[in-house]
C-alpha cells in the first residue's frame, strides 16, 4: 500500500511540474517588450495596446471635433440641419461654427460636385467678432481640436514633433513680422491617402504668431 501511495505522489509531482512549465511558457508567449519604455506588456490586452498606440501615432489631419473630411454622417451628428451660404469669404458654400465664448471660428467649405453635406476643407482660426446668419452655428465646447489633438494656441514644437516623429518634412515659410507658416502637401495620386478618397491634392497649413498657432486649415484642394 505504501508503494502505491509513493507512486501516486511521484506521478502527481511530475504532472505538477509539467503544468507549471506549460503555464510559464504560455505566459512568456503572451508577453511583448515595449522597446520605447522597456516595460513588459501582456498581449492579452491587445485592444488596450492598440488604443495607446493610436494616441501617439501621427495621422493626417482629417477631422475637427469628430466632423470628418468627405463624411456627411459625421457632420450631421454635430449639426443636424446644416445650411451653406455662398459668396461669403470664400468662393465656395460655407458653414460656420463658433465655440462657446465665440473666440474660435471654424469654417467648413463644400466644393461643387461633392456629395451633399461632405466637408472638403476646414479653416479654424481665432475670432474677435460675432457673426449671425442662417449658416452660423454655436457649439457648447471650450476649444476645437483636430484628430491629432492640435488646438489653437499650441506651440510650434508640438506640431513639428507630430510630423518629425514620422519622418515627414514640413515646409516652413517665414514672414518679416516674425510669423510663420508650416505646411504639408500630398500631391502624389499614388499615395494611399489620396487613393482612398479619390482626390488629387491634400494640404495642411499651420499659421503661427509668436510661435503659437493662430490658424489651421486643411483638406483637399479644389481641382
Amino acid at each position: 500500500m505504501m508503494v502505491i501511495k509513493i507512486k501516486y505522489a511521484f506521478f502527481f509531482l511530475i504532472f505538477f511540474c509539467y503544468s507549471c512549465k506549460e503555464k510559464v511558457k504560455d505566459s512568456a508567449d503572451n508577453l511583448i517588450i515595449n522597446k520605447d519604455t522597456l516595460t513588459v506588456i501582456n498581449t492579452d490586452s491587445k485592444a488596450e495596446i492598440k488604443n495607446t498606440a493610436d494616441k501617439t501615432k501621427f495621422n493626417i489631419e482629417t477631422s475637427i471635433n469628430k466632423i470628418s473630411l468627405l463624411d456627411s454622417e459625421s457632420l450631421l451628428r454635430v449639426i443636424t440641419s446644416p445650411i451653406f451660404l455662398e459668396n461669403m469669404e470664400s468662393e465656395f458654400p460655407e458653414l460656420i461654427i463658433f465655440n462657446k465664448d465665440k473666440t474660435q471660428k471654424l469654417t467648413l467649405l463644400f466644393y461643387p460636385g461633392s456629395e451633399k453635406n461632405n466637408v472638403s476643407y476646414f479653416i479654424l482660426e481665432k475670432s474677435n467678432k460675432e457673426l449671425k446668419g442662417d449658416n452660423v452655428f454655436d457649439l457648447e465646447i471650450e476649444n476645437f481640436k483636430t484628430n491629432n489633438d492640435v488646438t489653437l494656441g499650441v506651440e510650434s514644437e508640438f506640431i513639428k514633433n507630430k510630423y518629425l516623429s514620422n519622418e515627414i518634412k514640413l515646409n516652413i515659410e517665414g514672414n518679416k513680422d516674425g510669423s510663420k507658416i508650416l505646411s504639408y502637401f500630398i500631391d502624389d495620386f499614388e499615395h494611399p491617402f489620396l487613393k482612398e478618397y479619390n482626390m488629387t491634392i491634400y494640404s495642411a497649413k499651420y499659421y503661427l504668431a509668436n510661435d503659437k498657432l493662430i490658424k489651421i486649415e486643411f483638406g483637399f484642394e479644389y481641382p
